[in-house]
């Protein structure tokens, strides 16, 4: 199967560059916009990978990540910043 990457970013014009990356290299992208969706797609999508952007609206990247790490269904999953 694909990878999953789920990339937390605000920047909608950056996440399109890293998604077409990511696709070209035969990888699964989902997409977040917010601390808050990205918590929410990382709990139904369940990543393989996220790469996370620190400053991003409602919840920031190291919000996301410590409540990430404090999840056991996601606390093993590696995360780029």
């Amino acid at each position: 199967p694909q990878p999953r990457i789920l990339v937390a970013e605000d920047d909608r014009y950056l996440a399109a560059l890293v998604r077409q990356i990511l696709e070209g290299h035969d990888m699964t992208v989902t997409h977040a916009q917010t601390g808050e969706e990205a918590l929410h797609r990382a709990d139904s999508d369940y990543p393989d990978l996220v790469i996370l952007d620190v400053s991003m609206p409602i919840l920031d990247g190291f919000d996301v990540l410590r409540t990430l790490k404090a999840d056991r269904f996601h606390r093993d999953t590696p995360v780029l910043i």
